[in-house]
């Protein structure tokens, strides 16, 4: 536990707002304790995520907040209204449901998931913040190579393709 409340607060945002990170901390043992599928967690202004207690991506959120701090903040100064992103490799759609935010009404967001837990929690994320008008969402990977490649299934934020079928 103490090693685990020293990594919260290493992180730059939680530098920031100490409680926050606590109770947070607190709540992502609460949602692990009772094995919570699909919380439903208010993030970034008006934004939700549906939270899983087996989800590694799940618990980088409530523990980090602004979970990519240098990608976060990149985000946030770099994209524009009306701009087109590509985010590949989506897992449950973190990334894409902050985009959303910057891109407005008329920009759009080009997802690429290929497993299906992490797909349908991205899917879950998608409807949860009405943002189906500016997501594309694609059940596919996405590879330099042309043909077909092994992935790995069912390991969350760790799926990567793999030199054969598992």
């Amino acid at each position: 536990m103490i090693k685990s409340l020293k990594q919260l607060y290493n992180h730059p945002f939680n530098k920031q707002k100490p409680f926050f990170a606590f109770a947070r901390w607190i709540e992502w043992k609460f949602i692990r304790l009772f094995r919570l599928r699909n919380y439903k967690k208010k993030v970034w202004g008006n934004r939700y995520l549906q939270l899983n207690y087996n989800s590694l991506q799940s618990m980088w959120v409530m523990y980090n907040w602004i979970v990519d701090w240098e990608e976060f903040n990149f985000i946030k100064d770099y994209l524009k209204s009306k701009d087109t992103v590509f985010d590949i490799g989506t897992n449950m759609g973190f990334y894409t449901v902050w985009m959303s935010r910057f891109i407005g009404d008329l920009g759009k967001i080009h997802c690429f998931e290929p497993d299906d837990i992490s797909f349908n929690r991205l899917a879950d994320n998608i409807e949860l913040n009405k943002l189906a008008s500016k997501t594309q969402l694609n059940h596919c990977a996405v590879s330099e190579t042309v043909g077909e490649l092994y992935f790995t299934i069912g390991m969350d934020g760790e799926n990567h393709i793999s030199e054969s079928s598992l």
